[in-house]
């Protein structure tokens, strides 16, 4: 039986177009016919045609930073690493938006509007947005619950392209989120190794078109690289620590430092873990997390500094979890 095939993308939109073949999306080597490169458009009734398809049940999850984080207090996988310091069980929430009382998505974004000498017309968008959010972490060895409030910096970068009259989605960068003031913790460079396909090296801001997302199969083996940087002061050994969120039951791997090396991303700061794609269908999200030590030790403030970015593949024949 041949297993189906996942898509790995940056851009869950610009994923599913490029595995359904769906009209709109830029198709290499065809450009649409050149028109008046004259021709003026009304920025505020662009940006109503961008919110029908951003608000849309299709674009709107990408812009959505909860779809990235579990709710509530998740479950963290050891793996008999013998760190009793870290909690049992932890995770982050946010409170509950009344639906339909929030700002608009678009109104959410910075948009640079350009068209080139076919007067193509392009949508540069980097959406930010700002939030109360909630760290929560069951400490076995405290036998305690521990609650901490922080704001939450989310942001990612996204190209829409007007073509037939239509706006369309086609490409996206990661979704990052951190801390707001942004604290000591940063991730820098991701890379992403596939089995049997090229390496993908991403970093903040990058936008990733659909032709760039290697194909994997259900199962296939992988292997992530991290490159993270405090530039604080800690005494905790280490001073932070990076896992791996993996989908459907949100179990954490903690990623391990490679140390020094010949590679061109190995030395300090680089951590990596190896995978298996999990074999359930559907839109799914791998999540890079980056956690101060003191946001596990130092219990008795708010101490909490972290930094994450979103990875999101879809599984062919499968719908959206």
């Amino acid at each position: 039986m041949r297993l189906p095939t996942i898509v790995l993308s940056f851009s869950l939109m610009a994923a599913s177009v490029a595995i359904a073949g769906c009209p709109g999306f830029p198709i290499p080597g065809q450009s649409p016919a050149p028109s008046d490169p004259t021709k003026q458009f009304n920025v505020d009734v662009e940006k109503q045609e961008l919110n029908q398809l951003i608000d849309s049940e299709s674009v709107r999850p990408y812009f959505d930073p909860s779809k990235l984080i579990n709710d509530g207090v998740g479950i963290f996988a050891s793996e008999d690493d013998g760190i009793d310091l870290l909690p049992r069980r932890w995770g982050r929430s946010y409170p509950k938006a009344v639906q339909g009382t929030g700002p608009r998505i678009v109104d959410q974004m910075a948009i640079d509007f350009r068209t080139d000498q076919h007067a193509i017309l392009t949508a540069e968008a980097t959406f930010s947005v700002t939030r109360s959010a909630r760290f929560m972490a069951d400490f076995a060895w405290q036998k305690r619950l521990v609650t901490k409030s922080y704001d939450e910096a989310a942001e990612r970068t996204a190209r829409f392209v007007k073509q037939g009259g239509q706006w369309r989605l086609v490409s996206l960068s990661p979704m990052t989120l951190g801390t707001q003031p942004a604290g000591k913790l940063s991730l820098d460079l991701v890379k992403l190794k596939v089995d049997g396909a090229p390496s993908l090296l991403l970093r903040s801001g990058q936008l990733l078109e659909a032709s760039e997302a290697p194909m994997v199969k259900q199962g296939q083996a992988a292997t992530v690289e991290v490159h993270a940087t405090y530039s604080g002061t800690s005494s905790e050994q280490p001073p932070y620590y990076l896992f791996l969120s993996l989908p459907p039951g949100r179990d954490r791997l903690l990623l391990h430092d490679d140390g020094q090396g010949g590679d061109a991303l190995a030395g300090d700061g680089v951590y990596s873990t190896s995978f298996h794609f999990p074999a359930t269908t559907g839109i799914h999200h791998l999540v890079i997390d980056a956690v101060s030590s003191a946001t596990f030790t130092d219990l008795g403030s708010n101490a909490y500094d972290a930094s994450l970015w979103g990875i999101s593949y879809l599984v062919q024949g499968g719908d959206a979890q």
